[in-house]
């Protein structure tokens, strides 16, 4: 629910709700103690305010991160990867401009093609998916949910020592339908994209 919301017209109070599915909102008149009906809404448009933690998708990411890397690459991941810095990125007020961590926010307006490819990966294989991949001396992770790109995070790692061979020499997509969990590769994501007509050579 989001209370801080106004009608445009008449800047009466209102509180928003949106059902589960994000699909349907249901208008709560402060001043008038009831819902009000989508005649009574009219030709008023909606004014609402809330904030983000700037964090969050650090946060997310690296829990995630985390506990991806440890189901793909198993001892590697910890033995290769700076886990210290995804396990410091979980605490806000831990992060100091010294530390080598990379985020990748989905309300950025710049992005890279490659990000841009990633996004698209992540919004076609699965309700939830994790991307990741392993750049030169870094370890990448990159979330979705429900469909929907939140961003991702990069750490230093000896990434030439991770077990990438043959098809997963990319990286790996996990990718979550409903209760079943599937695991595939970065590559066989691309030619996917390719038979789309989606241009990927910046991956």
């Amino acid at each position: 629910t989001l209370k801080n919301a106004v009608l445009s017209v008449s800047q009466e109070p209102v509180q928003v709700r949106f059902d589960k599915a994000g699909r349907d909102l249901g208008v709560y008149s402060v001043r008038r103690r009831r819902d009000l009906s989508p005649a009574e809404l009219g030709p008023h448009s909606i004014r609402m305010q809330f904030s983000m933690p700037v964090d969050l998708t650090r946060q997310y990411s690296a829990k995630v991160a985390l506990g991806a890397g440890l189901f793909v690459y198993g001892e590697a991941f910890a033995k290769f990867v700076d886990t210290t810095l995804l396990r410091l990125a979980l605490n806000p007020d831990s992060v100091g401009p010294a530390d080598d961590i990379r985020i990748f926010d989905r309300l950025a307006h710049s992005k890279s093609n490659q990000e841009t490819v990633i996004r698209e990966v992540l919004s076609r294989f699965g309700s939830t998916t994790v991307v990741l991949l392993s750049a030169p001396q870094r370890f990448c992770c990159f979330v979705s949910c429900l469909g929907e790109y939140l961003g991702g995070i990069s750490v230093p790692a000896q990434s030439m020592n991770l077990p990438n061979h043959g098809e997963f020499r990319l990286g790996h997509v996990l990718a979550i339908r409903g209760r079943q969990l599937t695991r595939g590769s970065f590559e066989s994501a691309l030619r996917i994209l390719d038979r789309s007509g989606i241009p990927h050579d910046a991956a």
